[in-house]
């Protein structure tokens, strides 16, 4: 990738502009890159300091043929912008979150085919899905506990009453005292949910759940809706990345499939309807599970490169 190109990148990413491709594509960029692996936890202003030095080394070897003088402080905020996206690690941010009074926030990171855990300063445990972030403070400040999703990740929230837990993602915002739910709200996708196993959540102040329900919030539409989900306990076993699904249409568990298995899949319009009953096994890798798909729905799969493309078949 030309100098041109990871500069404009980081940029978009440091203004916020950034597609979920685009920041990939960076993520990818600095693995190949860095002379050493890019999982870190800076815990300290010495490290975050040796981080800024070898991202701003990096930096310099694309920016040394570059026609236009880069400055050295336009450089600086180049670096702190790829230390923020160290490889899905755990790493130190300058951006700060609303209602946190200037609290310096981490960053948790996914790329496709990756799952972490972390449990934040209240002691809440989140699962992060693949190509998701996470982003919440230091230290929790306030009267609220706040954090912001971009992905899917399952929350068991740490109960306290005096501090409501606070879920911001692109248009929804979650608010809990104490409970179990899985939040999907990928940005390319034009609907959110929330799948609620215990507790009790409210969604934009307008919509609470109780425990087995499911809610619908259309991005476009602006609405939201809910129904009663006996499979919501599933979602236990989804968080360890073993995915089941009950007559779920193929166009979804696709979009499943490039981000677990970091793959390209090309499905014809006419399968993308086609039901899937069945799951994806812990540890299964992508052939076996789209053969046994194959023979499930009677799609025809084919294999070209490093893409795979669905054909409707019989379904």
């Amino acid at each position: 990738m030309d100098q041109k190109t990871i500069l404009s990148l980081i940029e978009k990413y440091l203004n916020g502009t950034a597609s979920t491709e685009e920041r990939g594509i960076l993520l990818d960029w600095y693995r190949r890159e860095a002379d050493q692996p890019a999982t870190w936890e800076a815990s300290s202003t010495e490290d975050i300091t040796r981080l800024k030095t070898r991202m701003l080394g990096q930096l310099k070897q694309h920016v040394r043929k570059t026609r236009k003088p880069v400055s050295l402080f336009h450089r600086w905020r180049l670096a702190a912008a790829v230390l923020v996206l160290a490889a899905g690690g755990l790493v130190m941010s300058r951006i700060f979150l609303p209602g946190t009074r200037n609290v310096p926030e981490k960053a948790l990171l996914t790329g496709k085919g990756e799952r972490k855990k972390v449990r934040l300063p209240d002691s809440t445990l989140v699962w992060l899905a693949p190509c998701s972030e996470l982003k919440y403070p230091e230290q929790f400040e306030g009267d609220q506990r706040i954090v912001q999703l971009s992905g899917e990740a399952f929350f068991e929230v740490s109960s306290d009453a005096q501090h409501p837990f606070i879920i911001h993602t692109q248009s929804l915002t979650t608010k809990v005292l104490g409970t179990a739910f899985n939040i999907h709200a990928y940005p390319e996708d034009t609907l959110i949910t929330v799948t609620l196993l215990n507790g009790s959540v409210m969604l934009n102040e307008k919509q609470r759940l109780t425990p087995m329900q499911k809610a619908f919030y259309g991005k476009n539409s602006g609405t939201l809706s809910y129904i009663d989900d006996p499979d919501a306990a599933l979602m236990l076993q989804r968080r360890e990345g073993e995915l089941e699904y009950n007559n779920v249409k193929l166009g979804i568990i696709m979009k499943d499939l490039e981000r677990l298995f970091n793959v390209t899949i090309i499905i014809e319009e006419d399968a993308k309807d086609c039901l899937f009953y069945g799951r994806i096994k812990a540890n299964e890798d992508i052939e076996t599970f789209l053969s046994k798909l194959s023979r499930v729905v009677g799609v025809k799969v084919n294999t070209k490169g490093n893409k795979y493309f669905i054909h409707k078949g019989k379904c």
